[in-house]
């Protein structure tokens, strides 16, 4: 496989910023498996970090990277409402040497919520739409399959991500262009991509909507999360608009540095993508429900391509992002996993940590 090309974007103050503290300002506590955050700084503006927080999510994350072997990992905890970034942990490095929260990989189904909510903001598809599912989809001259098979059947939105349907987020592709993958759907769902989520900048790899070969091929696969690139980061302030309103908040790190909200989707989109992403934790992770608190999520495996531009072999990368709260979703957190050495999807193990924490937080009445 060659290496796909990506339109190239200069690295955003943002992405600066989060590298800047954790090369100089943050200082590293080592463990086995790589390093955390602790609360030691050189600076006198007030950071955004929770130290609680901080603790409860870096002894869960580091606890889990030992025991599945990752190569790679982090995990991120944000302000919904604002964009601070209230936890950070990571261990390892990407391979160009940035930290691994800013450094863009492949999100896989963790990204069908986005197209799922762009389509749904566009009225191109309804909440209660259906489609009949065959078992596979083909574009052009390529027979796109799910991870797992499913008897032929009538399909709904919410199935597409309780089941991660890759075929089903092809069909919500095609709804934008009006029943096939055209200029339409692609320009459409670019421009959510890198207008509206922010993916078009810091490294990321999005595809332009026009020229080159196999375009929608490509495009097929970026509707599933695999042949794009993104930062767990962005992916994580992206979720948060998907459930607080439709509010699309910048990361921060210090607080002095908020800056004002940009309205990318609707608040009856977002409405309907926290009633989804519920559903799609009742039914795939329900040791992460809790009385009087609301949480929701969404997993993503993706394979893993390697140096020389070929697909590894038995190595996939595993990410759970999802929401917390109390009377209603505060909180963004996510979970990535590259390379674990553990049975069955790599998403598994992320998704499992995601609960543990999600558990512990609560536990200790901090979300709100």
């Amino acid at each position: 496989m060659k290496h796909i090309k990506f339109q190239a974007h200069r690295l955003p103050v943002w992405a600066l910023l989060i590298i800047t503290v954790t090369a100089i300002i943050f200082v590293p506590s080592m463990s086995r498996t790589g390093s955390t955050f602790s609360s030691a700084m050189a600076i006198n503006k007030p950071r955004t970090i929770n130290k609680t927080m901080q603790n409860i999510v870096s002894r869960v994350f580091n606890n889990a990277m030992r025991q599945t072997s990752a190569k790679l990992g982090s995990a991120i905890l944000l302000d919904a409402n604002s964009g601070a970034v209230l936890a950070l942990a990571s261990a390892g490095s990407s391979i160009d040497g940035t930290n691994v929260a800013t450094s863009a990989w492949q999100p896989g189904s963790a990204l069908k919520p986005l197209l799922i909510a762009a389509a749904l903001n566009e009225r191109a598809i309804s909440p209660k739409a259906s489609y009949y599912e065959p078992g596979y989809r083909r574009v052009d001259d390529r027979l796109f399959m799910n991870a797992e098979f499913l008897p032929p059947a009538k399909r709904s939105v919410q199935d597409i991500l309780t089941y991660s349907l890759n075929t089903g987020a092809i069909y919500i592709l095609e709804s934008l262009g009006g029943g096939s993958i055209n200029d339409k759907a692609r320009n459409t769902w670019y421009s959510y991509l890198t207008n509206r989520y922010h993916f078009g900048q810091a490294g990321s790899g999005v595809r332009a909507p026009s020229g080159g070969q196999n375009l929608n091929l490509q495009y097929a696969s970026m509707a599933f999360g695999t042949d794009i690139t993104v930062p767990p980061l962005q992916l994580a302030a992206a979720y948060a608009a998907l459930i607080n309103g439709g509010i699309y908040y910048q990361p921060l790190l210090q607080q002095d540095e908020h800056r004002p909200g940009q309205r990318i989707l609707s608040q009856h989109t977002s409405a309907i993508m926290v009633k989804l992403l519920h559903q799609t934790l009742v039914a795939n992770e329900p040791d992460a429900l809790r009385p009087g608190y609301v949480t929701g999520g969404k997993t993503g495996t993706a394979p893993v391509i390697g140096e020389d531009g070929a697909f590894k072999v038995y190595a996939d990368n595993g990410v759970y992002v999802g929401f917390i709260g109390k009377a209603k979703p505060g909180y963004i957190l996510l979970v990535r996993f590259d390379e674990p050495k553990t049975t069955g999807f790599a998403s598994k193990p992320a998704r499992e940590t995601w609960a543990q924490i999600s558990n512990d937080l609560i536990d200790q009445n901090i979300i709100q």
